[in-house]
């Protein structure tokens, strides 16, 4: 957390060091790892990130921001099509992401709280493919909570 706080407040190279830190002293603690790779990545440290995030990637291939962030690399080095290979593929995460604001939006309807609920499922709208089946019962479901008002 203290390495994250020093990055969000603008402190990248004492976040940088933090991290690193941490990394050597704990190598199974991933987030970490990742956080140190979003600030190579933003340093412009193409090689390292890349090292680094494909390590990571071989521990879990399918994290959408491990995904971004090789994308992000790849774009950087001029592999565009490697770029939206990864970024196809971090996108595919929409739909999942598009059902916890669904569950969310669906719990906070049971608590009589309208707005959030109608919220949450605009989001949802907002994330789901075209062609997705929940598109059409999602709307139904805003359609019936404008109804409440």
């Amino acid at each position: 957390m203290e390495a994250k706080s020093l990055y969000l407040q603008g402190k990248t190279p004492e976040a940088r060091a933090r991290l690193a830190e941490l990394v050597d002293h704990l190598p199974q603690y991933h987030e970490a790892e990742i956080w140190l790779a979003r600030i190579e990545v933003e340093r412009g440290d193409e090689a390292l990130a890349e090292r680094r995030l494909a390590g990571l990637l071989a521990y879990d291939s399918q994290d959408p921001r491990l995904l971004y962030l090789m994308a992000v690399v790849r774009s950087d080095q001029g592999r565009l099509q490697e770029a939206i290979t990864y970024l196809g593929k971090a996108a595919a995460f929409e739909e999942e992401l598009a059902r916890v604001h669904l569950d969310l939006g669906r719990l906070y309807h049971r608590f009589a709280l309208r707005d959030k609920a109608l919220g949450e499922l605009e989001r949802t709208l907002t994330l789901l493919p075209p062609e997705s089946p929940m598109r059409e019962p999602v709307r139904s479901l805003i359609a019936r909570l404008h109804g409440e008002e």
